[in-house]
Formats: structure tokens, C-alpha cells, sequence
């Protein structure tokens, strides 16, 4: 089996109430809207499962798909794992840190790891 990895680290200052932008990053409707190549994220409980668009590509589709925890820190920090369901094999997975904190000038900002 192939294996790709690679890994995003970004931070920015946005000019936008940090209970706001909280708001939109727990709403798993608004996040699959505004995220590239994403058809849906269900939601059960603390898990969310992301179903992506299909990628055509030497005569094979793929529909990558995987489910994530989330450990929500109110409006502080949201930590996603890789968790499949127990018995299930899942081709595709994705882990990683949203840090909000205010910026230094006051305002809010965040950080993703």
C-alpha cells in the first residue's frame, strides 16, 4: 500500500469575534461548506466522519473517506484524532490542533497545528 503524509502549521490574525469564529469551527455543516473537496461531515457524538469528493485517476475513483474525535476546549482549542469505528479499516486519516487565542494587539486570532 502507498503511504503520502504531510503536515500544515499556519497561524493568522482575523478580524472577527473569537466566540465567532468558534462557533463556525464546531459547526460540522459550516466546516464541510467552506472546506475544499468535502461532501459531507456526519456527525455522532465527539466523532466526525468526513466523506470527500471522488478523485478520478489511472483508470480508478477514490472517494476517501475517515473519521475523526474531536476534543472540543471551549473556545480555546480543538484536538482531532483519527478514530475509526472499532472493526472498520479506513484508507484515509487526518489529526491535528486548532489553538484560538487573542491577538497580541486585543484582538482574537488563531493558530492550527
Amino acid at each position: 500500500m502507498t503511504w503520502f503524509e504531510t503536515s500544515t502549521a499556519s497561524e493568522a490574525v482575523i478580524d472577527a469575534d473569537r466566540a465567532d469564529v468558534w462557533s463556525v469551527l464546531t459547526d460540522a455543516d459550516v466546516v464541510a461548506e467552506l472546506t475544499p473537496f468535502v461532501q459531507r461531515i456526519t456527525v455522532d457524538g465527539d466523532h466526525w466522519h468526513w466523506e470527500l469528493d471522488e478523485v478520478p485517476g489511472l483508470g480508478v475513483s477514490l472517494a476517501p473517506a475517515f473519521t475523526v474525535r474531536m476534543r472540543l476546549d471551549d473556545g480555546e482549542r480543538i484536538t482531532f484524532e483519527h478514530d475509526p469505528p472499532e472493526g472498520e479499516r479506513e484508507r484515509a486519516a487526518v489529526e491535528g490542533v486548532y489553538e484560538l487565542a487573542d491577538a497580541s494587539d486585543g484582538g482574537p486570532g488563531w493558530r492550527s497545528t
